[in-house]
């Protein structure tokens, strides 16, 4: 079974979902985790499968429940179908991984 990327587009909530910063000391008493932040209110990744999604994202430091139904996902989205700003400021759309907001260590 051959397996394809699906790019999604995902908005919620700005509220509904915080960042989490971790620290390099793992010691409570130095922060292990800065205050969390209202993150931006879309996330373009690509995946597998939406729990694939699901999975890099979190990984990415984000607390998104993709199968809120507060949470709206479009799939087999394309540059062009969003907005200019966010065309200016993302990632490679065909790799597997966050491409949007644009973070470092693309792909996973």
């Amino acid at each position: 079974m051959e397996k394809t990327l699906k790019a999604f587009w995902i908005e919620y909530p700005a509220q509904s979902c915080k960042l989490r910063i971790f620290t390099k000391d793992k010691e409570p008493s130095q922060g292990l985790m800065r205050p969390e932040k209202p993150a931006t209110d879309a996330i373009g990744v690509t995946a597998f499968s939406i729990d694939d999604a699901q999975e890099l994202i979190t990984k990415f430091g984000y607390s998104i429940n993709l199968r809120s139904s507060e949470v709206k996902i479009q799939s087999d989205i394309r540059p062009d179908q969003l907005d200019n700003y966010v065309q200016q400021s993302m990632g490679p759309i065909v790799v597997r991984g966050v491409w949007f907001p644009l973070q470092f260590g693309i792909g996973a």
